[in-house]
């Protein structure tokens, strides 16, 4: 086994995890910034006319910006427990697909929200699933983060 081609391999896998990661606080933020009802939507609370941006709808931004901060650090050291779950997160993202549909379609009771946000969340969660199924491609040739063989306290950066 070429050792090069699997550090670059396995250098790929966490480079794309954590641009996926970058993209998604973006989107977060944008979304957030242009339509901060959704986020009230999705918490459950009333939309109040007089308050566009709510403390709430703020707070919740700022955990999700956190818990994702925390899990690039847990790419770049690459956890293995991290791995599994982004593995069975990315991978079960593609059930997002048909539940979207159906409540697009009104066969679901949906939750309301714009169609544009629907279709967003349907190619974001297509493009995990595609992320998910290479990371079961990497883990069967090379292992957990692409790193069988190699010494742990090896630098990926060579």
């Amino acid at each position: 086994m070429d050792n090069s081609r699997q550090r670059r391999i396995a250098r790929r896998l966490e480079w794309v995890i954590v641009a996926l990661f970058g993209f998604l606080i973006g989107s977060l933020v944008v979304i957030y910034l242009i339509v901060p009802e959704i986020y009230t939507k999705a918490l459950l609370q009333q939309v109040v006319a007089v308050e566009r941006y709510t403390l709430v709808g703020l707070l919740f931004c700022l955990a999700v910006v956190v818990f994702v901060g925390i899990l690039i650090v847990g790419v770049m050291r690459h956890w293995r427990w991290l791995f599994w779950l982004l593995l069975f997160a990315f991978c079960c993202s593609l059930l997002q697909i048909p539940a979207m549909l159906l409540q697009m379609m009104k066969i679901l009771p949906g939750e309301g929200y714009p169609v544009w946000y629907s279709v967003f969340r349907m190619i974001v969660a297509a493009g995990m699933a595609g992320i998910g199924v290479w990371m079961i491609w990497v883990y069967r040739r090379y292992g957990v983060w692409g790193r069988r063989g190699m010494v742990e306290g090896a630098s990926m950066a060579q």
